[in-house]
Protein backbone atom coordinates (compact mmCIF):
# COMPACT_ATOMS: atom_id res chain seq x y z
CA UNK A 1 0.00 0.00 0.00
CA UNK A 2 1.11 3.46 -0.69
CA UNK A 3 1.27 5.96 1.94
CA UNK A 4 0.14 9.09 1.09
CA UNK A 5 1.57 12.44 2.87
CA UNK A 6 -0.04 15.16 3.54
CA UNK A 7 -0.12 18.35 5.58
CA UNK A 8 -3.11 20.12 7.01
CA UNK A 9 -3.65 23.16 9.17
CA UNK A 10 -4.14 21.80 12.76
CA UNK A 11 -6.72 21.99 15.18
CA UNK A 12 -8.09 20.91 18.61
CA UNK A 13 -8.24 17.26 17.20
CA UNK A 14 -4.31 16.97 16.71
CA UNK A 15 -3.30 18.42 20.26
CA UNK A 16 -2.33 15.15 21.96
CA UNK A 17 -0.34 14.00 18.53
CA UNK A 18 1.32 16.96 18.68
CA UNK A 19 2.01 17.31 22.33
CA UNK A 20 3.50 13.92 22.40
CA UNK A 21 5.63 14.33 19.18
CA UNK A 22 6.82 17.98 21.19
CA UNK A 23 7.81 15.19 24.73
CA UNK A 24 9.25 13.28 22.46
CA UNK A 25 11.41 16.03 20.64
CA UNK A 26 12.83 18.11 23.57
CA UNK A 27 13.97 18.23 26.83
CA UNK A 28 11.59 21.55 27.35
CA UNK A 29 8.59 20.79 25.59
CA UNK A 30 5.55 22.86 25.82
CA UNK A 31 2.67 22.12 27.88
CA UNK A 32 -0.45 20.66 26.21
CA UNK A 33 -2.84 23.40 26.85
CA UNK A 34 0.16 26.39 25.72
CA UNK A 35 -0.24 24.41 22.49
CA UNK A 36 -4.46 24.33 22.88
CA UNK A 37 -4.03 27.90 23.68
CA UNK A 38 -1.99 28.50 20.32
CA UNK A 39 -3.97 26.65 17.66
CA UNK A 40 -7.82 27.59 19.14
CA UNK A 41 -7.04 31.28 20.43
CA UNK A 42 -3.49 32.69 19.09
CA UNK A 43 -5.00 35.39 16.09
CA UNK A 44 -1.33 35.48 14.64
CA UNK A 45 -0.62 31.33 15.39
CA UNK A 46 -0.74 28.74 12.37
CA UNK A 47 -0.22 25.06 12.99
CA UNK A 48 0.42 22.44 10.63
CA UNK A 49 1.01 18.98 10.90
CA UNK A 50 2.43 16.72 8.61
CA UNK A 51 0.66 13.33 8.06
CA UNK A 52 1.97 10.09 7.10
CA UNK A 53 -1.96 8.40 6.18
CA UNK A 54 -3.90 9.85 8.87
CA UNK A 55 -0.95 9.56 11.50
CA UNK A 56 0.73 12.75 12.89
CA UNK A 57 4.00 12.44 12.42
CA UNK A 58 5.48 15.99 12.56
CA UNK A 59 4.24 19.71 13.09
CA UNK A 60 5.03 22.94 13.15
CA UNK A 61 4.35 26.60 14.66
CA UNK A 62 4.66 29.96 13.18
CA UNK A 63 3.39 33.42 14.34
CA UNK A 64 2.85 35.44 11.62
CA UNK A 65 2.98 39.11 12.87
CA UNK A 66 2.92 41.73 10.16
CA UNK A 67 5.67 40.81 7.13
CA UNK A 68 7.43 38.78 9.58
CA UNK A 69 7.23 34.78 10.19
CA UNK A 70 8.87 33.60 13.72
CA UNK A 71 8.76 29.42 13.86
CA UNK A 72 7.88 28.75 17.59
CA UNK A 73 8.36 25.26 17.20
CA UNK A 74 9.25 22.45 14.65
CA UNK A 75 9.41 18.68 15.65
CA UNK A 76 8.94 15.23 13.65
CA UNK A 77 8.52 11.63 15.23
CA UNK A 78 11.80 10.69 16.31
CA UNK A 79 11.53 7.59 14.12
CA UNK A 80 9.98 9.31 10.89
CA UNK A 81 13.38 12.04 10.91
CA UNK A 82 15.86 11.41 8.10
CA UNK A 83 13.43 10.74 5.42
CA UNK A 84 12.75 13.85 4.16
CA UNK A 85 9.95 15.19 5.69
CA UNK A 86 12.12 17.97 7.87
CA UNK A 87 11.98 19.49 3.86
CA UNK A 88 8.57 19.07 3.20
CA UNK A 89 7.48 20.70 6.34
CA UNK A 90 9.74 23.90 6.10
CA UNK A 91 8.78 23.84 1.79
CA UNK A 92 5.24 23.95 3.40
CA UNK A 93 6.51 26.51 6.04
CA UNK A 94 8.13 29.05 3.55
CA UNK A 95 4.94 28.59 1.18
CA UNK A 96 2.46 29.50 4.00
CA UNK A 97 5.13 32.54 5.47
CA UNK A 98 4.89 33.95 1.78
CA UNK A 99 1.26 33.43 1.33
CA UNK A 100 0.75 35.27 3.92
CA UNK A 101 3.09 38.44 3.02
CA UNK A 102 6.23 37.80 5.03
CA UNK A 103 9.01 39.45 3.72
CA UNK A 104 11.51 37.50 6.34
CA UNK A 105 11.56 33.71 8.85
CA UNK A 106 13.13 34.07 11.68
CA UNK A 107 14.01 31.13 14.57
CA UNK A 108 16.02 30.41 17.27
CA UNK A 109 17.95 26.68 17.40
CA UNK A 110 19.61 25.27 19.89
CA UNK A 111 23.34 25.17 18.71
CA UNK A 112 23.52 21.32 19.65
CA UNK A 113 20.92 20.56 16.70
CA UNK A 114 23.31 20.37 13.98
CA UNK A 115 21.23 18.51 11.77
CA UNK A 116 18.45 21.24 12.12
CA UNK A 117 21.09 23.96 11.66
CA UNK A 118 22.07 22.09 8.38
CA UNK A 119 18.62 21.63 7.23
CA UNK A 120 17.68 25.53 7.79
CA UNK A 121 20.95 26.40 5.95
CA UNK A 122 19.67 23.92 2.84
CA UNK A 123 16.52 26.58 2.52
CA UNK A 124 18.73 29.63 2.66
CA UNK A 125 18.38 30.73 6.53
CA UNK A 126 21.79 32.55 7.89
CA UNK A 127 23.02 32.53 11.09
CA UNK A 128 22.42 36.31 12.48
CA UNK A 129 23.47 35.97 15.79
CA UNK A 130 23.97 33.67 18.98
CA UNK A 131 22.00 34.11 22.35
CA UNK A 132 23.93 32.78 25.54
CA UNK A 133 22.43 29.22 27.31
CA UNK A 134 18.70 30.42 25.73
CA UNK A 135 17.92 26.99 26.42
CA UNK A 136 18.57 26.35 30.24
CA UNK A 137 17.46 22.83 30.03
CA UNK A 138 19.65 21.49 27.84
CA UNK A 139 22.68 24.02 28.82
CA UNK A 140 22.72 25.46 25.34
CA UNK A 141 22.86 28.29 23.43
CA UNK A 142 20.87 29.13 20.57
CA UNK A 143 21.12 30.65 16.87
CA UNK A 144 18.52 33.05 15.85
CA UNK A 145 18.82 32.64 12.23
CA UNK A 146 16.84 34.42 9.48
CA UNK A 147 15.61 34.09 6.06
CA UNK A 148 14.86 37.15 3.84
CA UNK A 149 12.84 36.70 0.94
CA UNK A 150 13.97 38.59 -2.10
CA UNK A 151 12.01 40.34 -3.86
Amino acid sequence: MVKITTIIDADISHVDAIYKIERDSFIDPWEKTSIKKEISLNKLARYRVLLDDERVIGFYGIWLVLDECHIMNIAILKKERSKGNGSIMLEDLIRIARENGAKEISLEVSTKNLNAIKLYEKFGFKIISTRENYYRKENADAYNMQLIFKE
